[in-house]
């Protein structure tokens, strides 16, 4: 039986904490059967892509410089009073964990692995750094990033960005119907 623990990390914080879940909001992008983003290609295909490929034209980055070749799933919520939306971004087995696991222990000690979640197209990089690593039986298996949204100019320009990297990446967009229970959409 695997067991998975989330902890809080963020390169600012300085430390890990476990963290709670809560429940998921409004809608999606993500692989699989509820309204999201969804991915066209094999899994296979979409990992096949070198960690340090050429940039297209919108790309996610742990670091500053290297792309990320995993397509995460990506759920959307907004709050209740709808002041804020946020934008979860879930890896499952990153490159930048392989990296980690396989880099000598110095690079390993003096850290630098995961600087944050860079969003990097033709208009500039949005940056968030509210990460949580994901471990499975003691190993890092994956990676939680958060984007709060709080005006509206920041959702206009996340959604530019999404389409160009769903674009990029042969992802495609369901809306989650607003009345229908979270139990109906799984």
């Amino acid at each position: 039986e695997e067991k998975k623990k989330v902890m809080r990390s963020s390169p600012k914080a300085g430390g890990r904490i476990p963290l709670r879940r809560g429940t998921s909001g409004r809608g999606s992008f993500s692989r699989g059967s509820s309204p999201r983003y969804s991915s066209a290609m094999p899994s296979t295909a979409r990992g096949a892509r070198s960690f340090q490929e050429p940039p297209k034209s919108a790309v996610l980055q742990f670091r500053s410089g290297y792309n990320e070749s995993s397509v995460p799933d990506v759920k959307l919520s907004k709050s209740k009073d709808g002041t804020s939306r946020t934008a979860t971004f879930v890896f499952e087995h990153p490159d930048v964990i392989r990296h980690f696991l396989e880099a000598p222990i110095e690079q390993v000690l003096t850290g630098g692995f995961i600087q944050g979640l860079f969003m990097v197209d033709e208009e500039g990089s949005i940056t968030t750094y509210d990460l949580d690593s994901v471990f499975t039986n003691g190993k890092p298996t994956g990676v939680v990033a958060r984007y709060l949204m709080t005006t509206e100019g920041e959702w206009d320009r996340f959604m530019r960005f999404m389409t160009r990297f769903a674009e990029s990446n042969g992802l495609k967009f369901k809306r989650t119907p607003r009345n229908e229970p979270p139990s109906a959409r799984d």
